[in-house]
């Protein structure tokens, strides 16, 4: 999911608060949400913060240790945050942050995993679904060699494997399916100016580092303090504090029923959001990434398939094969972009029926919030109509992205 700020202070607590805030986010990732934060915080914000991070990836909260720890090392803005973005991104970096780390390991290992002969046509799929040329010749050119700067810039003095990723001889620890793009808000990214309009690794690229410039900044004028945690939050949340304390608890989306579920997240984080006295704007943020998928039955999908067939055929040629195959690359755009057309709420309301939502949150002090302040309920959801301005430029970039659109936030408050 693309970043956010969790703490969203004009909707909620108002730009002149001035009381210290404390996080917790619960199964953190990387620090992509840290990131977004503490750059959106306003320029007049001077209270401290208390930010708790958590992953149950050993792997994850070392990086994210490391990237921290330069940030806080490193006096130099700029240099910080190109030296945390490639370290973040890139398989090569230059010699320059090696001075900052220690060893090397091999290159082979990146390309197995990247570029494996038998995956090519999971590859393909991705490419085709993004319908722009410039777009899919910078997401090839990234995959080919890992580094993450503009399309034309010199690659000749990233020499250097990167030893966050390389961390055993034989193993490569990202997906053949991870993108950058994935975790930043694609419409803010593509937003950014660069020399070469359509270059979406040269854009992504100056986006991430202004970002971090900015939280290299902030982090030297404001009190702010990290606890990173490594472990099964189940048993972390119990250990951090007895006393309820957060005014935003992120949890990601170990709410989804082949995680902890809906009950079992609001029984343990519920009761650590400050009471209302204390601050009324506390929020508990749940992502819910695959409800809609699961709640769709087989044949919801087949009485669904006219309906978002004809919303669909706005945007994109109905593509069938003449011949009948079903792997025909444009038919196969056309499937996949078909359940970017899907009715969300009316099975998320479904979902939160089966998954009995009110009575979770009566059992655990929290109350559903009737409107989200912090994050839109869909923040990805298409809200253009087909002869909108920007909707054509909407639906593209949401198909070429990894995500589906129904991705849904539910925020929830102490109820007392």
């Amino acid at each position: 999911m693309p970043a956010f700020d969790i703490i969203n202070l004009q909707a909620n607590e108002g730009e002149g608060y001035d009381k210290p805030l404390s996080f917790l986010f619960a199964a953190s990732g990387d620090l992509r949400n840290v990131v977004k934060t503490i750059a959106s915080l306003p320029e007049g914000f001077s209270s401290g913060l208390k930010v708790d991070i958590n992953d149950l990836d050993m792997d994850i909260v070392a990086r994210n240790i490391i990237f921290l720890l330069l940030f806080y090392t490193l006096e130099d803005g700029e240099e910080a945050a190109e030296c945390v973005l490639h370290l973040w991104y890139s398989t090569l970096i230059p010699p320059w942050c090696l001075l900052k780390l220690d060893s090397l390991k091999d290159l082979i290992v990146r390309s197995v995993v990247m570029n494996a002969p038998q995956r090519i046509d999971h590859r393909q799929r991705k490419l085709f679904e993004q319908l722009k040329p410039s777009w899919r010749m910078c997401t090839n050119r990234f995959r080919q060699d890992g580094i993450l700067l503009p399309f034309g810039h010199p690659r000749t003095s990233y020499t250097i494997p990167n030893p966050t990723f390389f961390q055993s001889a034989d193993e490569w620890p990202l997906k053949d399916s991870s993108d950058p793009m994935d975790g930043w808000p694609i419409s803010e990214v593509l937003d950014t100016h660069t020399a070469a309009r359509d270059d979406v690794n040269g854009k992504l690229f100056q986006y991430i580092r202004s970002t971090l410039a900015v939280v290299h900044s902030r982090l030297r004028s404001l009190e702010i303090s990290f606890q990173l945690f490594h472990g099964d939050i189940q048993r972390v949340i119990q250990l951090i504090d007895a006393e309820p304390r957060y005014d935003r608890i992120e949890v990601s989306n170990i709410c989804d029923k082949h995680y902890l579920g809906t009950q079992r997240t609001l029984a343990l984080f519920g009761p650590k959001l400050c009471p209302q006295e204390r601050n009324p704007h506390a929020t508990l943020i749940t992502l819910f990434m695959n409800a809609v998928e699961q709640e769709c039955s087989r044949l919801d999908s087949f009485q669904d398939t006219p309906h978002e067939m004809q919303k669909l055929s706005a945007f994109l040629p109905l593509a069938i094969p003449l011949d009948g195959h079903t792997s025909d690359a444009k038919f196969l755009r056309f499937s996949q972009a078909k359940a970017m057309m899907r009715d969300g709420d009316k099975y998320f309301n479904r979902y939160m029926k089966r998954e009995d939502f009110r009575g979770a949150g009566e059992m655990a002090g929290v109350t559903m919030k009737s409107r989200n302040t912090v994050i839109d309920e869909w923040p990805l959801q298409l809200k253009l109509r087909p002869k909108d301005k920007g909707a054509k430029e909407a639906f593209e970039n949401l198909l070429g992205s990894g995500h589906s659109g129904l991705e849904r936030y539910v925020e929830w408050r102490r109820s007392f």
